[in-house]
């Protein structure tokens, strides 16, 4: 029941919109949907690549030659070449510096790939999710946003920026060993609920419906982000979950408002629309 959705444990609330959101991705439309997200992450990655990828690399590398260890350890390599045919060649094959750079360098590299590409997909996913759902679950809700795109514009370039620059100024963590696990997961976490928990909310809600269901629902956005998080480590499922988590957030956050809108005695026919 629509109007019993606050009175619902979180985990209960959570659990509900898992189920909603896989019985949509079952569909033909969001079946097809899948497409896009991964033509959109193919064509990214490879400007990225083709763009940055060696000017990180050289600079990754002048920066390992500064090193002492790595200093030390070509020092010994060379020794080694030269009294060992077989080390001369794979040394040929591969240099250590190079190695190095290039995970350094993809490690920089793919989590800003992915969020970037993740915020264009759910600026991109997200409507089309919202008005498949519009048709098949939530048609009495009415449209009280005003300014959806460019709401959704701006709070895709703030979640972005934060993500970028968090995850930056935390890689020194990463060297105590917990911290190299929580982090990553906070980071995605705030990524999947900062941009679709507003994203979901942009075209039905006015701006104080969306600030009363971020601070009545933060725990369950955060579940919500957390448990996708875990999701996005299982093989392959990556294919799937920009379109399942934008049906997911969109799910959850189209009751918690239609929840708010029946208990401040506020009729869906009496919210303002802006179409």
């Amino acid at each position: 029941m629509k109007t019993q959705f606050s009175q619902q444990g979180v985990l209960t609330r959570v659990t509900n919109s898992y189920l909603a959101a896989l019985r949509s991705q079952l569909q033909p439309r969001m079946l097809l949907t899948i497409l896009l997200p991964v033509l959109v992450a193919v064509v990214a990655f490879v400007l990225v690549y083709t763009l940055f990828f060696s000017g990180i690399k050289t600079a990754l590398i002048q920066w390992l030659d500064a090193q002492a260890p790595i200093q030390q350890t070509n020092i010994w390599l060379e020794n080694a070449a030269a009294h060992s045919a077989t080390i001369a060649t794979v040394m040929s094959w591969l240099s250590m510096k190079s190695f190095f750079a290039t995970i350094f360098a993809m490690g920089i590299m793919l989590p800003f790939i992915a969020v970037v590409v993740f915020a264009v997909m759910a600026f991109a996913i997200m409507p089309i999710v919202v008005a498949h759902l519009r048709t098949t679950h939530y048609g009495y809700l009415i449209r009280a946003g005003r300014h959806a795109g460019s709401y959704s514009m701006l709070n895709a370039l703030k979640v972005v920026l934060i993500f970028c620059f968090g995850w930056l100024l935390t890689l020194p963590l990463w060297l105590i060993p917990p911290f190299a696990v929580l982090l990553p997961i906070f980071w995605w976490g705030y990524a999947f609920k900062g941009l679709l928990g507003a994203d979901a909310l942009a075209t039905h809600a006015n701006s104080l419906e969306r600030r009363l269901l971020f601070q009545q629902y933060r725990w369950d956005y955060w579940l919500l982000g957390l448990s996708l998080v875990g999701l996005s480590v299982v093989p392959f499922l990556w294919v799937v979950l920009p379109v399942f988590s934008a049906l997911l957030f969109a799910h959850f956050s189209l009751q918690a408002l239609s929840s708010l809108r029946s208990e401040t005695a506020q009729p869906d026919k009496q919210a303002l629309s802006y179409d």
